[in-house]
């Protein structure tokens, strides 16, 4: 199934980022994406449309600024393959990119609060 998964590593930052909300909901699906979400994960599906859209917008952004030569520059190729993948996959695909956008953000709090406690003498 990873390789499935592999799409979202060539797929343009503007595209994230400017298309969030569309990207999440054909990552949500319909009805019985959302079971699986609930099934697998335990997810309260608000709290997930919520960070899913943050995660996707974040990792758009991070993909823009590093200027990365991608090859999925179509919103609507995007959103095919999305499509096509299996419910499991779906929840899988936002796993991925959630546990992406908590390990950037563990490591940002980790560099600013290390830079704190330099400039404040706390560590050498």
């Amino acid at each position: 199934m990873n390789d499935d998964l592999n799409f979202i590593n060539n797929i343009d930052g503007k595209i994230l980022f400017e298309h969030y909300q569309y990207l999440t909901n054909a990552i949500l699906g319909d009805d019985d994406t959302k079971k699986e979400f609930v099934k697998y994960e335990h997810y309260d599906l608000d709290y997930l449309r919520y960070y899913l859209e943050a995660s996707i917008y974040f990792l758009g952004e991070a993909r823009d600024e590093a200027h990365r030569d991608v090859e999925i520059k179509d919103l609507n190729e995007v959103v095919e393959i999305i499509n096509k993948l299996s419910n499991r996959a779906k929840v899988a695909l936002a796993e991925n990119i959630i546990l992406w956008f908590e390990d950037i953000s563990l490591v940002g709090s980790y560099n600013t609060l290390f830079r704190f406690l330099g400039r404040e003498k706390i560590i050498l």
